[in-house]
C-alpha cells in the first residue's frame, strides 16, 4: 500500500455511520474504527498496543456471554473456521440489552474480508410495532359484523374480511392477494347478483365508475333476500386519491321492520287495505294526472249493511270475519289501477281513475250482486248499499266534499231499502234513481 493510504482508509472508515473492521488473511485485524468499538462495546484495552486478532475478539465476546452459553475457547475457535471460508455472508445478531446487528461480511480480493457492522434496532422495534399494529387491526377488522374492503387505485382489493366474504356469499377461494374489483363484479354479475345482464357490460361500467373514486351509498337487495347498504368513502394518501374504502351492511332486519312500519302506517290492520292516509295520498296523484290529462275519476262509498246487528247477534269476532271477506272480495273484483281502502268502521271507499258515473255504477251493481252471494261462516247473508260520486276534469271540489256527496248517496240507498246502488246527488242539478 502506499505511503499515506492507510492514513486515508482510516480516515474513511472513522466517518462511516456503521462499524467497520477488516481482517487479513490471517484472520488478524489490519483496520476497525471507532464506531466498532463503542457499538459492540469493546474495552480499548483489546486494541493496545496493537490491533486483535479475530480469535482475540471472538474469545472475549465469548467469556462475558455474547454467544449463549458454551465453552468460550470453543466458540471463538468455531466463528474463526467460518471465517476461513471467506464466504460473503448477512446474519442479524441480537446483543445483550435488546441492540440489534446486522453483519455483512465480504472477502477481499488479497485475502481477509472486510465486515459492516449496523445497528437496527430501531428498524427492527419499528416492524416489530408495524406487526403489532397490523395485528390489532387485522383482529378488529375480522371481529367487524360488517364487511370491509379497501381497494386501491389500481382497483386491486388489498384488503378484506370474512364478513366481506360471508355477505356476499363469494366462492371459495376467490378472494386472493391481487384479485381485483373487475373480479368480485364479475362474479357476482355470472351468479346472478345484479339481474339478467350482460355480464362484461356491467364489469366495465362498474369498473368505470369506480375509478371515478366518488363518495357512495346505496342499498342493494340480494337474491336471497337480504339487503345490504354499501358505502364507500374515498382513500386519501399524502392528499392524493388512492382507491377507496368500501363497507357493507346487512340491513335486513332494518328494512323488513321499516317496511312493517310503512305498512302499519298506511294500511288498515284488521284488513290489510289501505287506510285514510293512504287513500288521501293517492287521490292527490290522480288530481295530478287529471291536469295533465287524464279523464273522470269516479269515487264510491259502501256500507255494509246492519253491520251492527251482526256484531250484535253472532259477536264481534263474526263481525271482523265479515270485514276481512267483504274487503277481500271488494280488493280481488277491481282493476289494478283502482284503489280500496277501510274508510271507518264498515265502510270502504274505491277509488276508479278514468272511469265516469255509469261504468263505476256498473261496478257497483257488480260488487252488490257479489257480495249478496258471499258466504262466511257463522254470519248471515251480507248485503251493502253504494254510493257514487265522480269528479270531471277541471272541477275544484276537494276530496272530502266529494267523500261527502258518496255519503249523501250511501244515505239514500239506506233509506230506500238499502242492498242498492244510489249516484251522488249531480252538482248542476237532479238526482240520479237508485239502482238494485
Amino acid at each position: 500500500m502506499r505511503t499515506g493510504q492507510p492514513e486515508i482508509l482510516q480516515a474513511i472508515i472513522d466517518h462511516l455511520p456503521s462499524a467497520v473492521s477488516m481482517f487479513d488473511a490471517d484472520l488478524n485485524m489490519v483496520a476497525c474504527n471507532r464506531r466498532l468499538r463503542t457499538l459492540l462495546d469493546f474495552p480499548d484495552h483489546l486494541f493496545e498496543p496493537s490491533l486483535p486478532s479475530l480469535y482475540d475478539l471472538a474469545l472475549f465476546n465469548a467469556q462475558r456471554g455474547e454467544y449463549g452459553p458454551g465453552d468460550p475457547a470453543a466458540q471463538a475457535e468455531a466463528l474463526c473456521t467460518r471465517a476461513r471460508s471467506m464466504e460473503p455472508h448477512v446474519f442479524e445478531r441480537q446483543r445483550p440489552g435488546g441492540i440489534t446487528l446486522e453483519v455483512r461480511g465480504a472477502p477481499l480480493p488479497g485475502g481477509g474480508f472486510v465486515t459492516i457492522y449496523t445497528d437496527i434496532s430501531e428498524r427492527k422495534r419499528a416492524e416489530h410495532e408495524a406487526k403489532r399494529y397490523a395485528a390489532y387491526l387485522n383482529t378488529v377488522i375480522e371481529a367487524l359484523p360488517q364487511g370491509v374492503t379497501v381497494i386501491d387505485e389500481n382497483l386491486v382489493i388489498q384488503l378484506w374480511n370474512q364478513s366481506f366474504e360471508r355477505l356476499l356469499d363469494l366462492p371459495l377461494g376467490l378472494m386472493q392477494p391481487g384479485v381485483t374489483f373487475e373480479d368480485v363484479t364479475r362474479s357476482n354479475a355470472l351468479r346472478g347478483e345484479y339481474g339478467d345482464i350482460h355480464v362484461e357490460q356491467r364489469v366495465q361500467e362498474a369498473a368505470a365508475l369506480a375509478r371515478q373514486f366518488l363518495p357512495h351509498r346505496l342499498i342493494r337487495q340480494r337474491p336471497n333476500g337480504s339487503t345490504l347498504e354499501i358505502e364507500g368513502r374515498v382513500l386519501q394518501i399524502d392528499g392524493e386519491q388512492r382507491g377507496f374504502v368500501t363497507t357493507y351492511t346487512d340491513i335486513t332486519e332494518i328494512s323488513n321492520a321499516r317496511e312493517k312500519l310503512e305498512q302499519m302506517a298506511l294500511h288498515d290492520p284488521l284488513t290489510g287495505l289501505p287506510n285514510r292516509t293512504q287513500f288521501e295520498n293517492r287521490f292527490q296523484l290522480e288530481i295530478d294526472r287529471q291536469r295533465r290529462g287524464s279523464g273522470p275519476l269516479a269515487l264510491v262509498m259502501v256500507d255494509i249493511d246492519h253491520f251492527k246487528r251482526i256484531n250484535d247477534e253472532h259477536g264481534h269476532l263474526t263481525g271482523d270475519a265479515c270485514l276481512k271477506a267483504f274487503a277481500s272480495l271488494l280488493h280481488w273484483r277491481v282493476r289494478r289501477t283502482d284503489l280500496v281502502a277501510r274508510f271507518g268502521g264498515e265502510e270502504f271507499l274505491i277509488l276508479l281513475p278514468d272511469t265516469d258515473a255509469s261504468q263505476a255504477t256498473q261496478l257497483a251493481e257488480s260488487l252488490r250482486e257479489a257480495i249478496a252471494t258471499m258466504s262466511v261462516p257463522g254470519a248471515p247473508t251480507l248485503t251493502a248499499s253504494f254510493g257514487v260520486t265522480t269528479l270531471q276534469p277541471g272541477a275544484s271540489q276537494s276530496l272530502a266534499q266529494l267523500i261527502e256527496r258518496a255519503d249523501m248517496a250511501v244515505y239514500r240507498a239506506k233509506a230506500e231499502g238499502r242492498n242498492c246502488v244510489c249516484q251522488a246527488a249531480d252538482p248542476n242539478g237532479g238526482d240520479k234513481a237508485p239502482h238494485g
